[in-house]
């Protein structure tokens, strides 16, 4: 069942909330089209694109899913500061940058995408300055806050702290363990200003290996130098979480739907069962996040059934089918601890 159909879902506070204003999810760096981390309830949540790009920005305009509750797509560029700025073209658009290339990096391992084709003035923004000057009659913009600004994520964050402390719940953004760009911010920089900013690091949603392509995958299976990933970091107000003090019942209710739509549900459970809320309202978002990504095992054997039909057809391509099984998955795959006892959740209203 769909989680907008969900009978739970309809009758939870977090669906009132959703209905009195929308979650307010900001796409920074919207090249190629919106993350749909929040397609399972559009209907009800609201999204704000920034693209600095001309062209790219009508692209996305085109493409942009009607569903949503409100969307819109700004020709702005957002940065760590209010100005006059340079973006820096490459041969690929979507590694255009604020910062300027590490020709070490691109010469050692050859990233043609990463040639340099100029550079074009940008009049920067701040996310702060757009949402409580231009936007302060909509106060729900900056919940869910997605980035993917090719090295600038941690600048466009520092100058983000007023939308940090009293709007953000959950972030989605590229970090990189390589410095692709000239003094580029890595991933330990950025988690560090988040930790200091009341957020705690959750995990990656994909993480991409970079080589010299010297070995060829599809006969030998070997390790490679993490390079970038898309890493979340959620406001977690529980005990061992970082959060800067109570956070209000909206962002509470924010959080909790973000736990659902990024598939934490584990921490869903938790927040549900730790909140300030009636028995029946914390028995009912328990049962809705114990539902979220149930699979039978009929669906499991299909999947396998189908990978060794396809692997089997065409054996020299059975290595990298496989190991984009494996990729597909591996985030979900932490089972270390499946033979332990299932706890119960208690609401902590009954303890």
């Amino acid at each position: 069942m769909a989680l907008i159909d969900d009978p739970d879902f309809r009758a939870c506070h977090v669906f009132a909330e959703l209905q009195a204003a929308p979650l307010g999810f900001i796409d920074i760096g919207a090249r190629g089209g919106v993350r749909s981390f929040a397609e399972a309830i559009e209907p009800l949540a609201a999204v704000l694109a920034f693209e600095p790009d001309p062209v790219a920005t009508a692209e996305l305009r085109t493409s942009l899913s009607r569903g949503w509750r409100l969307a819109e797509v700004e020709n702005s560029a957002i940065g760590g500061f209010r100005g006059k700025g340079q973006l820096n073209l490459f041969s690929h658009g979507v590694n255009h940058s604020l910062l300027k290339v590490n020709r070490s990096f691109r010469d050692r391992y050859g990233v043609e995408s990463l040639a340099e084709k100029g550079r074009i003035p940008v009049e920067l923004e701040t996310i702060d300055a757009v949402l409580f000057e231009r936007r302060s009659d909509q106060p729900f913009w900056g919940e869910l806050i997605k980035l993917d600004v090719q090295g600038a994520e941690l600048d466009i964050l520092k100058a983000a702290s007023r939308t940090l402390a009293e709007r953000t719940v959950a972030i989605v953004s590229e970090v990189c363990f390589l410095e692709i760009y000239a003094d580029q911010p890595r991933f330990s920089h950025l988690e560090q200003f988040l930790v200091d900013a009341g957020f705690t690091f959750y995990g990656f949603f994909e993480t991409q290996g970079w080589s010299q392509k010297f070995i060829d995958k599809r006969e030998v299976l070997g390790r490679e130098r993490p390079c970038y990933a898309d890493a979340i970091f959620l406001k977690d107000p529980l005990p061992s979480g970082n959060a800067k003090g109570p956070i209000s019942r909206r962002q509470y209710a924010m959080l909790y739907l973000c736990a659902l739509l990024l598939k934490y549900y584990d921490f869903a459970v938790e927040l549900a069962a730790e909140g300030d809320f009636e028995v029946e309202e914390a028995e009912r978002l328990i049962r809705l996040a114990q539902r979220q990504g149930r699979r039978s095992a009929e669906e499991s054997v299909g999947e396998i059934e189908d990978l060794l039909n396809a692997m089997t057809s065409d054996p020299t391509q059975a290595n990298l089918k496989f190991m984009r099984f494996v990729g597909k998955w591996r985030h979900f795959a932490d089972i270390a601890d499946a033979s332990l006892p299932r706890r119960t959740p208690v609401p902590r209203t009954r303890r």
